[in-house]
């Protein structure tokens, strides 16, 4: 069952597209299909490639950065 999403956060959906592990956390790519984000997550996070998972993040620590 799915995790409801907090009233105060954005909410991303995508797959683990990379998974490596940084002695004191874990480093994730995620592709949500509109792009690839770099998530980290502690030591005890157990994901795979492959595996579905979702992003969420306060409103107030969104950044919008345009070319």
């Amino acid at each position: 069952m799915e995790a409801p999403r907090p009233s105060d956060a954005n909410r991303l959906e995508g797959n683990i597209v990379f998974a490596g592990f940084l002695g004191t956390m874990n480093r994730y790519q995620v592709d949500t299909g509109d792009g690839t984000l770099q998530a980290y997550a502690g030591a005890s996070a157990r994901h795979r490639v492959g595996d579905r998972v979702a992003l969420d993040f306060a409103f107030r620590d969104a950044v919008m950065l345009s070319e």
